[in-house]
């Protein structure tokens, strides 16, 4: 009888818990559909001919687009921390150029630390230093720890981001001059939800309180180790992140440039969307550039338009009503013309989560949203560079 009900209850845990990740994934797609709808427009808003060279509407479309990737990215670390409690998350191990990496963060992140009043210092080599690891993860890691650095630094204050090589290992410190961390609270800023003290002393908002124990949890995940250290309230605080080497994985690796954006020229793309209003925004933002754009708000109607024409890239998102976009992808292979042809998946769920599921369907590649039009021509630049 014992054993009967040890069965019955793990068999109830097993079904509460998919159901927590099947509501966690529609939540994501929910949350993310508006956003991306916002980005776009608000990218089609700084892109057109007219407001190019319009210094204040430049403004308010950056500083949109901002707050979007910001709800975006809170969205992506609660998901991301919930499959790392449950076992769920899966790293994709491969040679990972940690300085070309936070170089990247850090000249993105740029214009949030002029805009804060923060001196932002970067020391770090130009030449590769590389790790196994996850280059997803590892990003994830360098924006925690520079947006946590920026949010309680005050207005003319500094932050310096410092790599460099210490035994087998990468060392990434990051070293600010905010409002430091008491020595109890050394440990405990680590656990999830937990906000630094000092609570006057913030000078943005503090968001959920997941950030640094994510960077905790995809150290570990990599082997390495993170630290924190402080003199006390009002001296600062230095994060100190370790990772190990894999020597017989270093080699050079290109660095990509911003794709040239007049590539779309001339494009024959079948977008397929079935939210009306983002169907439409992404044909107007890449109509901008000179695409031939070519809709469909569902996947038996982009069938037949791929039956009758020939596009160069379908961009497809992964939940549409009738057949769903991976079966409109697979059938889309079968097609001769569309065996080698780019497609690109869009989806609101996580991306490490939705990838492996994408590829397996036929997608070249898979994108998260909010859609991002640089991220976007980059695939297009890669995919004409293999041809």
């Amino acid at each position: 009888m014992s054993l009967e009900r040890e069965r019955a209850q793990n068999t109830e845990v097993i079904k509460l818990s998919r159901l927590k990740d099947q509501f966690m994934a529609v939540l994501s797609h929910e949350l993310k559909n508006p956003l991306n709808l916002i980005h776009m427009k608000a990218e089609i808003l700084a892109r057109m001919p007219e407001a190019r060279n319009l210094g204040r509407v430049q403004e308010v479309s950056d500083a949109i687009q901002k707050a979007v990737m910001t709800q975006a990215q809170l969205i992506d670390d609660l998901l991301d921390f919930s499959r790392i409690q449950t076992g769920k998350l899966t790293l994709r191990f491969a040679p990972t150029d940690v300085a070309s990496t936070v170089r990247t963060i850090a000249s993105a992140m740029q214009k949030d630390f002029d805009d804060g009043g923060v001196t932002l210092q970067v020391d770090v080599p130009a030449t590769p230093m590389l790790i196994r690891g996850d280059a997803v993860r590892i990003e994830q890691i360098a924006w925690n720890l520079l947006s946590n650095a920026l949010k309680f630094t005050q207005p003319g204050g500094r932050v310096a981001v410092q790599l460099g090589l210490d035994a087998n290992h990468v060392r990434l410190e990051v070293t600010d001059t905010g409002c430091g961390i008491a020595p109890a609270a050394l440990e405990s800023v680590f656990e999830m939800f937990q906000q630094i003290p000092n609570a006057l002393s913030r000078t943005r908002s503090t968001g959920l309180g997941i950030g640094l124990s994510l960077v905790r949890q995809l150290t570990e995940l990599h082997g390495g180790t993170v630290k924190a250290y402080s003199d006390g309230e009002g001296r600062g605080a230095r994060f100190v992140v370790s990772l190990p080497t894999d020597a017989s994985s270093l080699r050079r690796q290109a660095g990509n440039s911003p794709a040239d954006l007049s590539l779309f020229g001339g494009l024959r793309i079948l977008l397929v969307e079935d939210a009306i209003e983002s169907l439409k925004a992404m044909d107007e933002l890449l109509a901008l550039y000179g695409a031939e754009v070519s809709t469909s708000a569902r996947a038996a109607d982009a069938l037949m338009l791929a039956e009758k024409s020939a596009f160069d890239v379908v961009l497809t998102d992964v939940n549409l009503p009738d057949m769903g976009g991976y079966e409109l992808v697979r059938r889309l292979r079968k097609l001769p013309r569309y065996a080698v042809t780019l497609i690109v998946a869009i989806t609101g769920r996580p991306l490490a989560q939705e990838d492996a599921q994408a590829r397996e369907a036929g997608c070249t590649v898979c994108l998260s949203k909010p859609f991002n039009l640089q991220s976007f021509a980059d695939i297009v630049r890669q995919h004409r560079a293999g041809d």
